[in-house]
């Protein structure tokens, strides 16, 4: 008798294909609509205010990350005490 194939009832080869069609199909998705959006912008604020928008947009993902940065998480290991 042949050794089934998968976990339960899902196939291992279908899960791997699903988690390729969405891997796709996102990546896809956000090239496509960053393209349109970027280029929607660029045609009718101009590119100087296009890059200030964006630096400003950087300046304040930096700025979170760096307050994120400073705080530290306890992880407690399995069977350990806090």
């Amino acid at each position: 008798m042949a050794a089934k194939r998968g976990i339960g009832t899902i196939n291992i080869n279908s899960l791997f294909n699903a988690q390729a069609i969405y891997s796709t199909v996102t990546f896809g998705l956000a090239s496509i609509t960053g393209s349109m959006i970027g280029g929607y912008l660029y045609d009718n604020v101009g590119m100087q205010n296009f890059f200030r928008i964006f630096s400003l947009l950087g300046l304040a993902g930096l700025a979170i990350f760096l307050m994120a940065g400073n705080h530290k998480l306890i992880s407690v290991g399995v069977g350990e005490k806090r």
